[in-house]
């Protein structure tokens, strides 16, 4: 399985503050809510049976995604 390991793309700043679970690849956001319970059952009823769960930050900072 190939990872994708440059979320620059993925997690963008309409997602700030939140939740995101993306597909197993990480290379799509497939839900997004303010708790992570939340997001994960968005994710579940979507059919992910295994979806990657982050906070999205504000601001990174020098630290990139």
């Amino acid at each position: 399985m190939v990872i994708n390991h440059d979320l620059t793309k993925v997690l963008t700043p309409k997602y700030a503050g939140k939740w995101v679970a993306m597909n197993e690849q990480q290379t799509k956001v497939v839900a997004s809510a303010k708790s992570p319970k939340e997001v994960m059952e968005k994710a579940k009823r979507k059919g992910i049976k295994r979806p990657v769960i982050t906070l999205v930050v504000k601001d990174y900072g020098f630290l990139f995604p």
